[in-house]
């Protein structure tokens, strides 16, 4: 029998969703004035001829209501890498996440399937979508990116984490003009959540062949690969590079710290009345250097809408300013785990400390050392709930009939604050202060020095990991915040360097596409070296043993698994291993509000639970595979008169 999954859009239908993919019904589509002066000066072509296939449009269905065209929109942003930005305005999969998160639906591709074994996978594009430069978007360019920039082991950028099944890498073909099949050396019923993860991932597997075609030395006798790399990775910042996205680049100007970027003449989506989105004309960031000055702008109504780099220290700095401000503050949540989420280093490759970093007595003491109440009660005002790292609440995995408890007991294992239990742990170790200076030694007598890496930028992370430091002194550990740039601490994670990772909010609500949490893929977290090993394909990093081995094997186990409830389960198997084997990330707190801020005039923003157009909205700010705000279609955001 053919699997449940193997063809998804009679299920999807039956669901409350964004996206209409049976064409427009209007009897004539309308554009910004803007545009239309420009077909009319001849310099555009008319927007029938912009749009894709009018069985192929994707349809947006206005949180509150029709927008009017115009407008430019005031963000902040922490850095050239444009990261807020992107994962508001980047987010253009083949396949979406649904906007209550509970499943997908079609995105750039109008409809997937599975063969009945899984092992292969078949993509259908919409037909007609154009690039931001006219330019037809097809096969081509998914063939490019995998088979010039991916393949080309000379040239090539790198594989994607996602494009290996049993440890044997996929294989691309394609069909016709609109038609690409993926081919897996075994079942991978979960592919269509690797193509549906935010920015980082879509915004690097199609590339536009006719503009980079010019720069690869494979087609090019001028062609230079460190040029046509240093094209991709700065495509933001370059007005000549073709997009999908609803605005493209238009300025860049590093001295002022700005970015602009204006309405996409070729977008493909229209709302429900025939009307080309997106509403907005242009998108203004302001870069600043210390995310702390955000709040303050925001207070002062220099900002329209800004969905990141808000924390919830802020919240009661915002809310006093609204009147003021000329905004208002919309609660979503942040969906996290873990404020903070602080990874250990299973592979680090300090040879003092791997094996005191493998002793699970160790790890447990530093976790009964940690005073949550406390950090709760001082940085979150008593808000959070008090336990140890987990995934979101919101977890899909969490719908098998022992989700809920798997989770309270992963927030729950040693979570409950026991300095005497974690001092008699340590002692069980071997890890004892042997030389009567206050502070605990390896079994050898190697003292013991912990640095825990965290983001300069991050302030909230950085005051709450003080008190993890004096917490652990009080038991004999010596450790300390070691607060550096993000670039630093990925480059010490890639190396197996750093002792202790740390980010702000960790959470996902699908760890299939996005499993570094909980599974050693991808070169970060807890197990930088084992994750390389999985990356390469064993031609670099560190071959997974123990439980790193149990955990890659559940991933890909996880992955050949048709069935959704058995699929689930697999999962769990692999958080059981966190519990009873953990554990290998540390949090005081999780569940927190995260505070969104928009003008009073900027509408169609979505709230959680059941929005004026009848669509449930999971607002959910932390998990980045999703895409929040991205996948609240911002393209519908407009300001009011």
């Amino acid at each position: 029998m053919k699997n449940p999954v193997s063809r998804h859009h009679g299920f999807w239908l039956v669901l409350t969703v964004v996206v209409l993919i049976f064409g427009q019904t209007a009897a004539a589509y309308n554009e910004a004035p803007s545009l239309a002066e420009r077909v009319a000066e001849g310099t555009l072509p008319p927007l029938e001829e912009r749009l894709p296939h009018p069985d192929h449009i994707y349809v947006v269905d206005p949180v509150e209501e029709i927008g009017t065209y115009g407008g430019t929109w005031r963000m902040a942003d922490t850095g050239p890498g444009l990261g807020q930005y992107q994962i508001m305005a980047a987010v253009e999969p083949l396949i979406r996440w649904q906007p209550d998160l509970t499943g997908y639906q079609p995105g750039l591709a109008r409809d997937w399937e599975y063969s009945e074994d899984g092992t292969v996978f078949t993509i259908y594009l919409r037909e007609g979508v154009k690039w931001s430069d006219g330019h037809p978007f097809t096969a081509d360019d998914i063939m490019f990116w995998w088979e010039d920039l991916v393949l080309n082991r000379e040239h090539g950028e790198g594989t994607p984490r996602w494009a290996w099944s049993d440890e044997q890498l996929m294989e691309v073909e394609k069909i016709d003009d609109y038609t690409v099949q993926f081919s897996f050396a075994a079942s991978y019923f979960t592919f269509h959540t690797a193509l549906a993860q935010g920015f980082w991932e879509n915004v690097f597997y199609y590339a536009p062949k006719h503009y980079l075609s010019q720069y690869h030395p494979d087609y090019s006798e001028d062609g230079d690969y460190s040029e046509l790399m240093d094209l991709r990775t700065d495509q933001h910042h370059n007005p000549e590079y073709p997009v999908l996205y609803a605005w493209k680049p238009q300025e860049w100007d590093a001295s002022e710290g700005v970015y602009r970027a204006v309405r996409n003449p070729y977008y493909w989506k229209t709302d429900t009345e025939g009307n080309q989105l997106p509403y907005i004309d242009e998108i203004q960031v302001s870069l600043v250097q210390d995310t702390a000055m955000v709040p303050f702008q925001a207070a002062a109504g220099e900002l329209d809408a800004q969905f990141r780099l808000l924390e919830f220290r802020d919240i009661s700095l915002l809310i006093e300013n609204e009147e003021r401000g000329g905004y208002r503050v919309i609660l979503w949540e942040f969906g996290e785990g873990g404020a903070p989420m602080v990874f250990i280093n299973w592979d680090v490759t300090d040879e003092v400390l791997r094996p005191v970093f493998r002793d699970q007595n160790f790890r447990k003491a530093l976790s009964y050392a940690i005073d949550r109440n406390r950090i709760n009660q001082t940085l979150f005002g008593g808000l959070g709930r008090v336990q140890n790292a987990t995934m979101s609440q919101y977890l899909v995995h969490y719908e098998h009939p022992d989700g809920e408890e798997t989770h309270e007991r992963w927030a729950n294992a040693y979570a409950d604050f026991d300095p005497e239990k974690a001092e008699q742990l340590l002692d069980e170790a071997g890890i004892v202060d042997a030389n009567n200076d206050g502070w605990r030694q390896t079994p050898d007598g190697e003292p013991i020095n912990l640095l825990i890496d965290a983001g300069a930028t991050d302030i909230q992370s950085i005051d709450a990991l003080e008190f993890f430091v004096e917490d652990w002194a009080a038991i004999g550990i010596n450790a300390s915040v070691n607060s550096i740039s993000g670039d630093l601490i990925s480059a010490r994670s890639e190396s197996g360097e750093l002792h202790f990772q740390t980010f702000g909010y960790g959470s996902e609500v699908d760890l299939l596409p996005f499993p570094d949490n909980v599974f050693p893929v991808g070169a970060t977290r807890f197990h930088p070296l084992t994750g390389r090993w999985q990356m390469t394909g064993g031609e670099e990093g560190e071959e997974p043993t123990g439980v790193m081995r149990d955990l890659l094997d559940l991933y890909y186990k996880a992955l050949r698994t048709g069935d959704v409830t058995e699929r689930h389960g697999v999962v769990l198997e692999a958080i059981n291993i966190h519990i009873e084997e953990g554990p290998f990330i540390y949090a005081p707190v999780a569940e927190l509000p995260a505070p969104i801020l928009v003008a009073d005039n900027f509408r169609n923003v979505p709230e959680m639970g059941l929005n004026p157009n009848g669509i449930t909205y999971n607002a959910i700010l932390a998990p980045w595979a999703p895409g929040f705000p991205g996948t609240a279609e911002p393209s519908q955001f407009f300001f009011k008169e």
